[in-house]
């Protein structure tokens, strides 16, 4: 009888790759911590230009479109940096600042998740439903916050608005949608292309992550949009005109969004931890880690 080649904890943990710790400590959490917080920094001014741009899309009730604002919005980063708004100005500041709140928050909640659940030898079906839960409380909790300031910052006519309870429910159904499908769906996906396209576990867990919430914003924008316009127009007519206007753009942009957000910053936060987490065992004599 053939036995069947034991598949590699990846596909439910791309940490799965990283140097796995059998205690916590100071270090730890502070590696934990400092990665989760370094991580986003560089991807927070690009998420950054297209969520402001559905928010003053929103605001100016049609006066100007989405892509008209990332245009200007890549323009002011890449070819201005003298005039760079993000430097200059305090609403593009506030703006980077919160989207790299919401994902620095959900990395070092998937990071101390890690840590906890290596060092307790936790089952992987339960580090799995942790894993969920705590990059699902941290992100969901924290991106209601940015889009509720978002929302308020950018106001209707100059003037700052209160999101309607309408709005905060189509953005948590946005991003327990997203979340869903980045840690509950993707595996399930990544088992199916591994051997379809001969990728290796690493990329086809690493890939789906990204595509997969990519593939969402078809559905996801919907709730996006609606809730950004409804909170300015507080009119279900002349929201859904605004959506259907913006809908593709918006689909597109928010599909880009995706890549240094989930991708881009997420591979430098669990990369510096790996290289932080080897300088460590090296130092204690590698007498820290599991399955050497």
């Amino acid at each position: 009888m053939t036995t069947q080649p034991q598949r590699s904890p990846l596909l439910q943990d791309p940490n799965a790759m990283y140097p796995k710790m059998n205690r916590q400590d100071g270090t730890t959490h502070a590696i934990d911590i400092g990665c989760g917080l370094f991580g986003p920094l560089l991807a927070s001014p690009l998420v950054a230009i297209v969520d402001a741009a559905v928010a003053k899309t929103a605001a100016m009730k049609g006066a100007t479109t989405v892509m008209t604002e990332i245009k200007s919005g890549l323009r002011d980063l890449f070819t201005r940096p003298s005039k760079n708004k993000f430097i200059r100005d305090p609403k593009w500041q506030a703006t980077t600042a919160l989207c790299w709140m919401v994902y620095a928050g959900t990395y070092v909640a998937a990071n101390e998740v890690t840590t906890y659940s290596e060092s307790n030898h936790v089952a992987s079906h339960t580090k799995d439903m942790l894993m969920l839960s705590a990059t699902m409380v941290a992100n969901i909790g924290l991106t209601q916050v940015k889009d509720g300031l978002l929302v308020y910052l950018n106001g209707t006519g100059g003037k700052s608005v209160r999101t309607p309870a309408l709005s905060r429910g189509l953005f948590f159904i946005r991003d327990a949608s997203t979340m869903l499908a980045a840690f509950v769906v993707a595996p399930h996906v990544a088992r199916y292309i591994e051997p379809k396209l001969q990728l290796s576990e690493k990329w086809s867990s690493l890939t789906t992550k990204a595509l997969v919430p990519m593939a969402l914003q078809v559905l996801s924008t919907i709730p996006h949009l609606y809730a950004f316009h409804y909170a300015n127009l507080l009119d279900h007519a002349k929201t859904k005109q605004f959506v259907r206007r913006d809908y593709v753009p918006a689909v597109f942009a928010r599909m880009c969004r995706i890549l240094p957000a989930i991708g881009f910053g997420n591979n430098i936060n669990m990369e510096l931890r790996a290289t932080l987490l080897h300088r460590q065992a090296r130092k204690e004599g590698q007498t820290e880690f599991a399955g050497k």
